[in-house]
């Protein structure tokens, strides 16, 4: 989270009209465009603020299925940062307190979730906000997805 917090800060002093872009290019500027092998290893292609709230979600019990951009292809699919999440009532109860003071929202569109904002600084607070809390939500039982995965995992492992 330090790290993502670094680059945003970056990005909000850039001069440049595509701010987080011309950090990332910076950061591939190097000889052999290590900085940006190890950025996409990091950040497996997300925007920045948008890989932490990810990863904290993910620490958090919170399976995520969609976020609002491809930094492989820098298009973005939605108006603003988004990251769809499958969040079973409790994760959700805990979730909505911290979205709200963080100026994010909840949307619900075809029965997924939707964790939304203006932009990706407060999805990147709202992460911080998630691991702040991560005792609670390391309290609660374990998602029924993490149970099928871990099953359908061994079925992929055997011959």
């Amino acid at each position: 989270m330090d790290w993502e917090a670094s680059l945003l800060r970056e990005t909000a002093a850039s001069l440049e009209r595509d701010g987080p872009n011309s950090v990332i290019d910076a950061i591939a500027d190097d000889e052999n465009d290590s900085g940006y092998i190890r950025y996409m290893e990091l950040t497996s292609g997300l925007d920045l603020g948008v890989v932490g709230l990810v990863m904290t979600l993910g620490a958090a019990g919170v399976a995520t299925f969609y976020s609002c951009a491809s930094s492989l292809d820098r298009r973005h699919h939605a108006r603003f940062p988004m990251v769809g999440a499958d969040l079973d009532a409790d994760r959700a109860e805990l979730i909505s307190e911290l979205v709200r003071p963080h100026a994010c929202g909840i949307a619900q569109s075809e029965g997924l979730l939707y964790i939304y904002t203006r932009t990706v600084t407060a999805l990147h607070e709202l992460g911080s906000a998630v691991l702040e809390r991560r005792v609670d939500f390391d309290q609660l039982a374990a998602p029924a997805w993490a149970a099928e995965l871990g099953e359908a995992l061994v079925r992929l492992s055997d011959p």
